[in-house]
C-alpha cells in the first residue's frame, strides 16, 4: 500500500486438466485530503491572538480516520492531508477532541460534508469558523441643573431593528432605560453585533419623540460604531 495501490484479486486458483485458468488482479492508484481550516470573526479574516486546535473526522465505505489542524498564534489558518484513500464518497466534518460532535452558538462553521476522491489526485476541502463576537454601547448622562431623574433611549441599527438592554432585537421601538442620581447616570447595551448604530433619547418608555416643551436640551447621540469585544 506505500505505492498507493489498492490491490484486489489473486488468492486462491483451481487449475484441471487440459483448461487454463485464469486470476485477476485489479491495482486501483489511491487519492488524498487536503483539508484548510480557515479563521473568522464576523465574516472577516483574522489572525489569531493564541494558537487554536481543530479535529475532523473524514469517513468512507470501510474507513474512518480522525486528524487535527493546529492554527498557529498570528496566523488565520491550517492545514491537514489524508492520505492513501480508495476513490469514493466520504463525508468530512469538525468534531470536539473526544469525536463528539462539535456545537458552538457562537460559530458557524461551512465547508463540511460529502467529499469525492479520485484516483491520482489531491481533492481539497476547506472548513470555515466563522465567530460572532459582540460588543457593547455605554450610554453616558449628564444633567445640568438637575440632580436626579429617569430617562430614555432607543438604539436602532441600520436595517432599522430597535435593541433592548441586554442586546434582543425587536422590529417594534423597544426602550433603554437609565437612572441618573448623585452625578452619575449610565446604561449598557449589551452583546451587539459589531456595526453602526443610532442613538436617540426619548420623552418616555414607549419612545415618544422629546419635544423642546419638555424643558431641556438635549445634545448628544447619533451614529455610533460598536466594535467587538
Amino acid at each position: 500500500t506505500s505505492f498507493g495501490y489498492t490491490v484486489t484479486g489473486g488468492g486462491d486458483v483451481t487449475v484441471t486438466k487440459a483448461s487454463t485458468a485464469e486470476t485477476n488482479f485489479t491495482n486501483t492508484k489511491k487519492g488524498s485530503l487536503l483539508v484548510t481550516k480557515d479563521v473568522k470573526e464576523n465574516g472577516e479574516i483574522v489572525n489569531l491572538a493564541k494558537a487554536g486546535t481543530y479535529y475532523f473526522t473524514l469517513t468512507g465505505t470501510g474507513y474512518s480516520e480522525q486528524k487535527s489542524i493546529t492554527v498557529a498564534a498570528g496566523k488565520s489558518s491550517g492545514t491537514v492531508e489524508f492520505t492513501d484513500l480508495v476513490p469514493g464518497s466520504y463525508t468530512l466534518k469538525e468534531v470536539n477532541e473526544d469525536g463528539s460532535v462539535y456545537v458552538d452558538s457562537a460559530v458557524n462553521v461551512s465547508g463540511e460534508g460529502a467529499v469525492t476522491i479520485t484516483a491520482g489526485t489531491q481533492s481539497t476541502s476547506t472548513i470555515t469558523n466563522d465567530k460572532t463576537v459582540k460588543g457593547a454601547l455605554q450610554i453616558n448622562k449628564t444633567l445640568v441643573g438637575e440632580t436626579s431623574g429617569t430617562f430614555y433611549y432607543t438604539v436602532k441599527d441600520s436595517a432599522g431593528k430597535y435593541y433592548t438592554a441586554d442586546g434582543t432585537a425587536t422590529d417594534g421601538i423597544s426602550v433603554v432605560t437609565l437612572s441618573y442620581a448623585n452625578g452619575n447616570g449610565k446604561a449598557v447595551v449589551s452583546n451587539l453585533t459589531p456595526g453602526k448604530y443610532t442613538v436617540a433619547e426619548v420623552a418616555d418608555d414607549k419612545g415618544t419623540a422629546i419635544e423642546t416643551s419638555f424643558g431641556y436640551t438635549v445634545t448628544g447621540g447619533g451614529d455610533v460604531t460598536v466594535t467587538k469585544a
